[in-house]
C-alpha cells in the first residue's frame, strides 16, 4: 500500500474504535489515576473535556461515522451547559460537580466547537472578560469578580457561586496541591483566543504567549498541561481559526517543532506534534516521519494507548487521559497529514 493508503486505513480503524467506545450519552470516557499511562489504579472520571477534544478531532475526519459521533457528543455537551453559556470540568452526574466552578478552558473550547457545528450558544465573552487579571490575562476559574456585577449575562454564574459557596470554597482548599482561585495558565489563555479572535482585549495575551515561546517556558506556565506541545497545538488551532495576531508566534513554533522530530515519544505527543506541523506548514519529511511513528504505534483494536493529557497540578499527584482521547488526537493528526498528501 502507499503511505496515503496506510494512513487512511489507520484513521478508519481509529474511527471504528471510537464508535465502539462512545457511551450512549455521547460522552467519551476520561480516566484519572496516579500513573501517566493510566494503567495502575486508574478509574473513570466523568468529565466534559475529553469528549470535547475527541469531537473536535473527529471534525477533521472525512467519514459519516465521525460526523455521527460528533453529533452525539455535541448533544451531550449541550446538555451539560450551565446558565449563561458556561461549562465546568465534571459532568452534572459527578459527585464533585456542585463544588467545581465553571472554567475558561472548558467554556471557550466547547463554545467554539458548538459554534463550528452551527449551534447557537449564549455569549459568555463578557463574563470571561470580567474574569481577567490585572495584566489582561484570563483567569482559569470563573468566579465572582467585581466586573461581573455589571454584566447581566454573568448573573447566573453569580447565583450558582452563591448557592454552592461552601462547596466551591472547599474545592480550593482540598487535595495535596489545592488549585489557586486566581490561577492563570498559558494553554487556557491560548484556547480562549478561539472565541475572541483578534481584538484589543487579547493583545496582552498574545504578547504574553510570545514571550513564553521565546523563553522556552511553556511547560512551566500551565499548571494543568505542563507541555510545550499542548501549547503549540493550541496556538496552531488559533492560527487555523483566524487569530491572525498569532502568526508571528506560529512561525517560531513551527521552527521549534521542526527540530523535535527523530525523538521517540508517546503516540499522544507525536500526534500533537504532527497536527502542529501539518497545520502550520511543516516539511513533508517531518510530517511523514511523525505519521509513520503514529501508524506503527496503533494497537490491534484500532486504538492508541492512554496517556496523560493534563495533571492535577505541578506535583502531578493525579493524571487524566484515556485511550479514546489519545485515539482522537491520532486520527486528527493522521487526517491532517493525509490532506497534505492529497
Amino acid at each position: 500500500m502507499t503511505r496515503s493508503d496506510r494512513i487512511a486505513l489507520a484513521v478508519r480503524s481509529g474511527v471504528d474504535f471510537l464508535r465502539r467506545r462512545q457511551l450512549p450519552s455521547g460522552e467519551f470516557e476520561t480516566l484519572v489515576g496516579p500513573d501517566p499511562d493510566l494503567v495502575n489504579d486508574s478509574q473513570p472520571d466523568p468529565s466534559l473535556f475529553a469528549t470535547m477534544h475527541v469531537a473536535t478531532s473527529l471534525l477533521e475526519v472525512r467519514h459519516d461515522d465521525a460526523a455521527a459521533m460528533v453529533g452525539r457528543a455535541a448533544g451531550f455537551l449541550r446538555s451539560e451547559m450551565l446558565p449563561g453559556g458556561l461549562w465546568r470540568f465534571w459532568t452534572a452526574s459527578h459527585p464533585g460537580s456542585p463544588g467545581i466552578p465553571p472554567d475558561t478552558d472548558d467554556t471557550a473550547c466547547i463554545t467554539h466547537l458548538l459554534q463550528r457545528l452551527g449551534f447557537a450558544v449564549p455569549d459568555s465573552r463578557g463574563c470571561l472578560l470580567a474574569n481577567r487579571d490585572r495584566e489582561g490575562r484570563f483567569r482559569t476559574w470563573i468566579l465572582p469578580r467585581p466586573g461581573h456585577v455589571l454584566r447581566p449575562r454573568s448573573w447566573p454564574m453569580l447565583r450558582h457561586a452563591r448557592a454552592n459557596s461552601d462547596r466551591i470554597s472547599l474545592f480550593f482548599r482540598s487535595g495535596p496541591e489545592p488549585p489557586p482561585a486566581d490561577g492563570v495558565d498559558s494553554v487556557v489563555n491560548a484556547n480562549a483566543l478561539l472565541v475572541f479572535g483578534d481584538r484589543s482585549a487579547t493583545t496582552p495575551i498574545v504578547a504574553w504567549l510570545g514571550r513564553i515561546i521565546d523563553e522556552g517556558r511553556a511547560a512551566e506556565t500551565d499548571r494543568w498541561y505542563q507541555s510545550d506541545l499542548v501549547l503549540f497545538y493550541a496556538i496552531s488551532r488559533g492560527v487555523e481559526h483566524g487569530v491572525k495576531s498569532l502568526a508571528t508566534i506560529a512561525e517560531r513554533v513551527l521552527a521549534i517543532a521542526e527540530q523535535m522530530g527523530g525523538v521517540e515519544r508517546p503516540p499522544l505527543d507525536t500526534a500533537l506534534l504532527l497536527s502542529v506541523l501539518a497545520t502550520l506548514g511543516g516539511t513533508r519529511q517531518s510530517i511523514d516521519a511523525a505519521a509513520e511513528a503514529i501508524i506503527a504505534a496503533q494497537r490491534d483494536d484500532g486504538s492508541w494507548p492512554a496517556r496523560i493529557f493534563y495533571y492535577s497540578g505541578f506535583g502531578r499527584h493525579l493524571s487524566w487521559g484515556s485511550a479514546e482521547l489519545t485515539t482522537g488526537f491520532c486520527v486528527e493528526a493522521l487526517s491532517r497529514a493525509l490532506r497534505k498528501s492529497d
